[in-house]
């Protein structure tokens, strides 16, 4: 597994979506140290990011591919991706905004069909989704990746000793 900057990783996991958007599935959260952890699936593959927030428009980050050792078992759920939502879905959306069953239904419609490519997407509006959001993503992995991410976070480490010294000092 060769560490990447997350940016890097980003891109590849957009291409390879963007030739096969289905199967997909995000499971996203904080560490306990407070970075961006996100894992990624899709078949037996994953991808493990990292990400230290410098300020709310630049991050440190780093990733990497593997092939899954183990299963994981995910919350039954819509797979990941990206799906076109119709003016008219939208309208019907604001007009049950207030009626939590109905406005369920409709978002259940939506999310039940296929995934599609970015680059088929021609509404105004998509929705993009499920994220699963848990605290410390890599713990439901194997030990193999939780050490991937403490390398991940090593690798931030070293990038804020070496350009970012400054934030780890006091200030007086």
């Amino acid at each position: 597994m060769s560490v990447k900057r997350s940016d890097e990783v980003r891109r590849e996991i957009s291409r390879r979506y963007e030739k096969s958007p289905e199967g997909w599935h995000v499971i996203s959260g904080l560490t306990d140290l407070g970075d961006y952890e996100m894992v990624i699936m899709r078949g037996n593959e994953v991808w493990i990011l990292r990400e230290w927030p410098l300020n709310p428009n630049e991050k440190i980050g780093f990733g990497a591919h593997s092939s899954l050792d183990s299963q994981i078992v995910l919350p039954e759920t819509f797979p990941f991706g990206v799906r076109p939502v119709e003016e008219e879905e939208v309208e019907l959306l604001e007009e049950y905004a207030d009626d939590e069953e109905m406005f369920t239904s409709i978002l259940s419609h939506i999310a039940r069909s296929r995934p599609r490519r970015f680059s088929e997407v021609t509404t105004p509006f998509l929705l993009q989704g499920p994220i699963i959001s848990v605290r410390n993503p890599t713990s439901l992995l194997s030990a193999k990746y939780r050490e991937l991410s403490r390398r991940l976070r090593h690798e931030i480490n070293k990038v804020i000793k070496q350009k970012y010294h400054f934030i780890l000092s006091d200030y007086v």
